[in-house]
């Protein structure tokens, strides 16, 4: 951990100088990182998200920096936590190409962030009231059931949380209701007395 912390420091101070120095004399640091968050350390994938992410040219890619931002956000980093909020309500301006905006993981995000973050609860009172009511309540199933959410612009496995499948299952049940109510209407009457059998009478 001091490592990390100690890598993290040298980058953050390495970011401050001109582009191709920090490329030139931030290449070591850069790989110690790469390797600490290939390991799984999420301070290590938090700081390569950092290192990739929102820039033109083949060393950025937003892609790998969501992917490593995911993978410290799902550990509990509430830093990544955070970005990745920034990013699915597109405020990182230089992303570069933009993550398709996404307001509801936006807030799911910003949701598990903000016990533990100021910024997270700000950004959290923002973007609830930008949305509509409908909205704000498929954001707060998201967030409930966080851990089986994805990352990136990927289908979203069925659930609660998914948008498509409340809609899908609210269709099939007025469906339902309605097949029901059809039948009742037409159902055939139970007979219960020899009358009701006409096929029988001359028997």
């Amino acid at each position: 951990m001091m490592r990390i912390l100690f890598l993290t420091i040298v980058f953050l101070l390495l970011s401050g100088c001109t582009e191709t120095y920090r490329w030139a004399h931030g290449e070591n640091v850069r790989s110690e990182l790469k390797g600490a968050a290939d390991k799984g350390d999420p301070e290590a994938e938090f700081q390569m998200g950092q290192a990739v992410c929102c820039g033109d040219g083949k060393k950025y890619s937003t892609k790998k920096a969501m992917e490593y931002f995911c993978d410290a956000a799902f550990k509990g980093h509430t830093g990544a936590q955070v970005w990745l909020g920034r990013m699915y309500e597109n405020l990182m301006r230089e992303e570069n190409p933009p993550v398709p905006k996404n307001d509801l993981k936006a807030f799911m995000w910003y949701s598990v962030a903000a016990p533990k973050s100021g910024e997270a609860q700000e950004l959290l009172r923002n973007i609830t009231q930008a949305m509509t009511p409908k909205n704000l309540e498929r954001a707060k199933q998201y967030a409930a059931h966080w851990r089986a959410v994805r990352c990136g612009p990927v289908e979203e496995p069925a659930g609660p949380w998914n948008p498509e499948w409340v809609e899908e299952q609210q269709e099939a049940a007025h469906q339902a209701a309605l097949h029901a109510k059809d039948f009742s209407k037409n159902k055939i009457q139970p007979r219960s007395s020899p009358s009701d059998y006409p096929e029988m009478r001359n028997r």
